[in-house]
């Protein structure tokens, strides 16, 4: 039996275009352990992380480094930071850079800041709630979320008062709480508060004392134990890249802003 000419292009087509699926899709896979954070990294319906400014900011810096694209696990907070420290996980986007993850994680340039503020009940604050120090919590039960940092003095703090720390699993939760006068205070990043409390009609409910908690200086983590922490230079080349152009302030919106690395500590 013989091939027909037809029969050979048919096969030709199918070979040229299995040979460029190939080779459109041979990048290898950086993996970003990722505990949903709206507006930062948002689950659709589906269970998959395919939307934020944060999403969108990572891939349009892995489109500056030929060969590796991002994918994004879904993987609670506390349970994330342990699979990086373990290798299971290569990274984690958008988060502070402390002492104890600095053991486990090597971190690029930081990417954008953003303030936190401690959120409180108006209904249980009638009068307003404002703070001076951290002493000023001692009274108060404080929710959080676990494996969460806020900054010093307060990560202190929580650990040498754990009597008044109530932790769950996400910033939504801790909302509810508030918002149920569960918890009396609830330290959070602006953009994420913004965002639960006017997707909830919350917002003349629950408002934030005017002295910030902390200025969120975010990072990339990648963990030591990954063959991709070799590529903190090229991801710090990309982030000044974007930085410089006024990108990164386009994509992040009202949702923080990029940070000049000559000017953080």
């Amino acid at each position: 039996m013989t091939i027909t000419k037809r029969a050979i292009t048919f096969i030709c087509l199918f070979l040229v275009f299995s040979s460029n699926y190939v080779i459109a899709n041979d990048n290898e896979i950086l993996s970003f352990a990722t505990d949903p954070w709206p507006p930062y990294f948002v689950e659709n319906e589906t269970g998959l992380v395919e939307s934020g400014v944060g999403y969108e900011l990572i891939n349009e810096l892995f489109s500056l480094i030929p060969g590796v694209d991002a994918s994004f696990p879904i993987v609670p907070w506390k349970r994330a930071l342990l699979e990086v420290e373990r290798g299971l996980k290569d990274s984690i986007a958008l988060l502070l850079k402390n002492d104890a993850r600095a053991r486990y994680m090597v971190f690029t340039q930081p990417v954008i800041q953003s303030p936190s503020w401690m959120y409180y009940n108006q209904q249980r604050f009638p009068n307003g709630f404002e703070w001076e120090s951290v002493k000023d919590f001692k009274n108060l039960r404080i929710g959080i979320v676990r494996g969460y940092s806020y900054g010093e003095p307060l990560d202190s703090f929580i650990i040498k008062a754990p009597e008044n720390i109530f932790e769950v699993t996400t910033s939504k939760q801790l909302f509810s709480m508030l918002q149920r006068q569960h918890i009396d205070v609830v330290p959070e990043n602006a953009s994420v508060a913004n965002d639960i409390v006017a997707s909830q009609g919350w917002t003349k409910t629950l408002g934030h004392a005017q002295k910030m908690v902390n200025t969120d200086i975010l990072h990339i983590g990648i963990s030591k134990k990954s063959k991709f922490v070799s590529l903190i230079p090229k991801l710090n080349e990309a982030i000044e890249t974007l930085r410089l152009s006024g990108r990164i302030d386009q994509i992040i919106g009202v949702n923080g802003h990029s940070v000049n690395p000559n000017e953080t500590p």
